[in-house]
């Protein structure tokens, strides 16, 4: 899937043996699946672990990037903090893109699935703003106005 190399064997300490038998299966932490809060690919000890190695890969890749991909992956950081589920269609979906071709590898057809599911999501998250902003309207002028707000 990915042209990303990480070691074929895990560095001989202490973190590398807390790695569970799943986790050292797919040594590859861009391929493991971790979900906080709730069960994964990888138990809770070893996330810890695959934490670690993702931020170390993370750091020692950042410092050689040129500005222009250093922009990107801040896009990608706030994109990825922004995103709360279908409630952030836009956000949702490009997260669930990169996700599925690290795991799957991204075809037409995943990508038209996704697309649909992003269609729906949007006009799923238009209609709760509206009912939102119909429902709440006096609230939201009154934060607006304390806060110094205009909308």
């Amino acid at each position: 899937m990915s042209n990303t190399k990480f070691q074929t064997a895990p560095k001989q300490t202490e973190e590398a043996h807390a790695l569970s038998p799943r986790a050292n299966a797919k040594l590859n932490p861009l391929e493991i699946n971790i979900l906080e809060g709730s069960i994964s690919d990888v138990e809770e000890e070893s996330q810890r672990v695959v934490r670690d190695r993702l931020l170390a890969f993370i750091t020692e890749r950042v410092a050689a990037m040129s500005g222009h991909k250093l922009q990107d992956v801040a896009r990608f950081i706030t994109l990825t903090n922004n995103d709360q589920g279908c409630v952030t269609p836009a956000e949702q979906f490009i997260g669930s893109l990169v996700t599925g071709h690290f795991l799957y590898g991204l075809t037409p057809k995943n990508a038209a699935e996704e697309l649909e599911d992003f269609r729906l999501n949007f006009e799923d998250a238009l209609n709760i703003a509206r009912r939102f902003n119909t429902t709440y309207a006096r609230m939201l002028q009154a934060s607006d106005e304390s806060t110094g707000e205009r909308g």
